[in-house]
């Protein structure tokens, strides 16, 4: 029993340590699936927002790119109207070099203003060409590397359904070991619990046949002292019968024989009284007959 009651605390111990692991492991799966929820939920939300900055973004790029085509064809007729006042430029820069060389003042300062005037003239639509080139470069730019965001998007997005599967998968296999853990730690217990049931139940036995052991040793000594009594009793018996027998006189024998032994000379005179009865009986019953 002492090695059964020190086997159950050792499982009792042994079971409080698991029950420990257990909560422990509970606790700690909660906060770590806590944490990988809100890191992945962080890491959607950031995909999430930058997928709508990147809508956004595109919605603005098309918008303006829809502009832009709208007033392609008048910088197309600009471009072309700046070819030939370009061309008009060169041939009055031509002229004013000619006109300075004949030394042709007059010329030249007709010249001259011709030219500044051209010149004021294409200023602006070159600034409008430019700045359609530079818009159009600029949307162009925009709506590829929105493109390429996307892409990155979808790729970011990707693994991240990867890590969510992941994670997934492992808070899964942590809580069906943690489950498996438990189940194991309840059968532990019932066996801890049925093996106090059944020590208890052998602790009862040993108590009882500890008191029957007891009773019975009782029950020996009072029959043992009764016993030993009786046999006190007789052996006294017997030694004052061996003390009667001790104390008794040497009996003296006498050898007799028919007719010195009283009890065969008494024998013998019996006989010869009924010999003699034999013949008187004959004659009283004559008489009573007659």
């Amino acid at each position: 029993l002492a090695d059964a009651k020190q086997t159950l605390q050792d499982g009792e111990a042994a079971w409080k340590d698991g029950i420990a692991e257990y909560e422990d492991g509970i606790a700690s799966l909660k906060e770590e699936k806590e944490k990988a929820e809100k890191d992945l939920s962080d890491a959607q939300k950031q995909i999430d927002d930058k997928r709508t900055e990147l809508e956004d973004t595109q919605t603005e790029l098309q918008a303006s790119k829809k502009e832009l085509d709208r007033g392609a064809a008048q910088i197309e007729q600009t471009r072309l109207a700046l070819a030939q006042m370009d061309l008009q430029h060169q041939d009055l820069i031509d002229q004013l070099d000619q006109a300075e060389e004949d030394g042709d003042q007059a010329l030249i300062d007709s010249l001259a203003a011709q030219i500044e005037q051209l010149t004021k003239t294409m200023q602006p639509m070159q600034l409008a060409v430019d700045s359609y080139d530079d818009n159009l470069q600029r949307v162009t730019s925009g709506l590829s590397a929105v493109k390429d965001g996307f892409a990155q998007l979808d790729e970011q997005q990707k693994l991240l359904d990867q890590s969510k599967q992941e994670a997934e998968d492992t808070f899964t296999e942590a809580e069906e070991k943690l489950e498996k853990a438990k189940k194991q730690l309840d059968k532990s217990r019932t066996d801890l619990d049925n093996g106090y049931v059944e020590l208890q139940e052998n602790s009862q036995k040993l108590t009882d046949a500890k008191q029957e052991i007891e009773d019975g040793w009782e029950e020996y000594e009072a029959q043992k002292q009764e016993a030993e009594e009786e046999l006190d009793d007789a052996k006294q018996k017997l030694d004052d019968g061996q003390k009667e027998l001790d104390e008794l006189e040497k009996p003296t024998w006498y050898w007799l024989d028919r007719d010195t032994n009283v009890g065969f000379a008494s024998m013998s005179e019996d006989s010869e009284r009924i010999a003699s009865l034999s013949t008187v009986f004959p004659i009283t019953f004559f008489l009573v007959a007659a």
